[in-house]
């Protein structure tokens, strides 16, 4: 098959034949009955609902933005309370 940037055979993608595909997955497998992971994982991705995969993307934003969050009020806090303790110590002497 041609590549599809020819536009010869009018090609919408370009793929290897099945049987070359077939023997690449499998590989030097011991076994015939094992099946490639790598199809499983494609038949995952393509079973898989986009909606969850975003609304999971989100929620890990979400948290990591949090967690960046916390921190920077956290070092907020503790340079204040050292500037506070810096201040009550010149006011005592």
């Amino acid at each position: 098959m041609a590549h599809p940037e020819d536009g010869r055979d009018d090609a919408k993608e370009w793929e290897l034949p099945a049987k070359m595909i077939a023997s690449m997955e499998t590989g030097n497998r011991s076994s015939s009955n094992e099946k490639p992971t790598t199809a499983l994982a494609s038949l995952k991705r393509k079973n898989r609902d986009h909606g969850t995969d975003l609304s999971m993307d989100m929620v890990k934003t979400k948290r990591q933005c949090q967690d960046r969050l916390q921190v920077l009020v956290e070092k907020r806090a503790r340079k204040n309370a050292e500037a506070l303790h810096e201040v009550q110590k010149v006011q005592q002497t």
